[in-house]
């Protein structure tokens, strides 16, 4: 009885863990859609190249609008954030 009762346990942990696998690449895959669609067209993620738009690669860690060469607003220039997961978040 004790082998069934550990069985199902470790099938109910594996189908979530299947589960939270398919939806964490899910979420990852309409991400990377909605990155395209939205902000691709003016943000590099690839490489350090800017575009119409800074590139992106490094953010995390670095002031909001210190990117030479951009018209930030005065409002993002002047926020006094730097990126990390939290403010990416928010």
């Amino acid at each position: 009885m004790r082998n069934a009762v550990l069985a199902a346990m470790a099938l109910v942990a594996l189908s979530w863990a299947t589960h939270e696998s398919v939806a964490q690449e899910a979420d990852a895959a309409a991400g990377e859609r909605l990155f395209r669609q939205r902000c691709g067209a003016c943000h590099q993620i690839a490489t350090t190249r800017n575009c119409a738009g800074p590139h992106l690669q490094g953010m995390v860690g670095r002031a909001a609008g210190s990117i030479k060469g951009f018209n930030y607003s005065p409002a993002l220039r002047d926020s006094g954030i730097t990126w990390t997961a939290d403010t990416l978040e928010s």
